[in-house]
């Protein structure tokens, strides 16, 4: 466009030209002019694409009727149109461009943000789902334990049994769920606060080990 082959802007230009220059004062035309239809091609609410057509079209006609004046170079008026239509030419391609750049790297921009957020969720599903598989296993190995008729005398000696199979269980599971962080020196710990956090874990521990029944004491306690 800019080269002054497009036919609509040439037309557009040639009217502009016609009408500027045949008026007393150009200079002052121009400017009155440039700010309506400014305005009209400056319009951002039809969306980007549209905005960026405009704004080239705008830029080529201001320099399309810039090269109308120069060609014909007569008073020195019409040397102040020259520049300043070259000036708002190139102002509003500056602006176009800058508009066109970001909302091409926005659209980049936005995908990657949904894609880590994908697999961000992706990552917290993977991690649950490599725990829910510990504590199945502490399940198995729990009821696996029990001494028989007996109970392990306390939920720490309980998990403290298990804590070596369920270990080595741990180290294949981060093979396939590396964002399990459970660490073996607070692993009884763990199997014990999960026989608290857990309903599976705590009807598998309440099978094998004397537990206390905190509900019910902590009940009377406020019946007093």
């Amino acid at each position: 466009m800019l080269n002054g082959e497009d036919d609509e802007v040439k037309k557009y230009a040639a009217e502009l030209y016609a009408k500027i220059s045949n008026n007393k004062d150009p200079v002052g035309s121009y400017r009155r002019r440039v700010r309506s239809l400014h305005l009209k091609f400056n319009d951002k609410d039809k969306g980007v694409n549209v905005y960026l057509l405009n704004s080239v079209f705008w830029s080529s006609v201001n320099f399309q009727l810039a090269m109308n004046f120069y060609e014909r170079n007569t008073p020195f008026q019409h040397k102040v149109v020259v520049v300043e239509c070259l000036m708002q030419s190139l102002e509003v391609l500056s602006e176009s461009f800058g508009l066109g750049v970001y909302s091409y790297f926005s659209e980049d921009l936005n995908r990657l943000n949904r894609q880590r957020s994908e697999a961000a969720k992706k990552g917290i599903r993977t991690r649950s789902d490599g725990y829910a598989k510990i504590r199945q296993k502490a399940c198995e190995l729990l009821l696996e334990s029990n001494p028989k008729s007996l109970k392990w005398k306390n939920k720490t000696v309980a998990a403290k049994i298990i804590t070596e199979d369920l270990w080595g269980y741990i180290e294949l599971v981060k093979n396939k769920y590396p964002q399990i962080e459970i660490k073996y020196d607070d692993l009884t710990n763990k199997i014990v606060n999960w026989s608290r956090d857990y309903d599976d874990v705590r009807a598998a521990m309440e099978e094998v080990a004397i537990t206390r029944k905190y509900k019910k004491k902590n009940a009377k306690k406020r019946s007093k």
